[in-house]
């Protein structure tokens, strides 16, 4: 395996860490981590993707550790940014995709 591979890896990691995200537009909002993700949610999973974003630099933690809201950071809006445009890139993928299938019509 590559480094490139490896950083890859580590990328495709980071986007599917449980909460992380929810956090990551929660602080985009203005929101507390707790009040973004939810009141059901696993408080370990949000301890570690609250604790990941702020070891990458994404967002910049209140004095109070998980309690208030987070600031995001440059770094935080390119991450989301980039995460809107991979999106951007897929669902236009699947649309391509719908748009070569054919309609199939009832029969009578």
């Amino acid at each position: 395996m590559t480094y490139a591979d490896e950083d890859l890896r580590r990328g495709v990691d980071l986007i599917l860490q449980p909460l992380l995200l929810e956090v990551l537009l929660g602080a985009e909002a203005g929101s507390e981590p707790r009040r973004a993700v939810g009141p059901d949610a696993d408080p370990g999973e949000l301890t570690a993707a609250v604790d990941e974003l702020a070891a990458i630099g994404a967002v910049r933690r209140p004095d109070a550790g998980t309690s208030g809201p987070f600031a995001l950071t440059n770094r935080g809006r390119e991450f989301l940014r980039l995460l809107r445009q991979i999106n951007l890139i897929f669902t236009s993928a699947q649309s391509d995709e719908l748009a070569d299938r054919p309609v199939r019509r009832p029969q009578a």
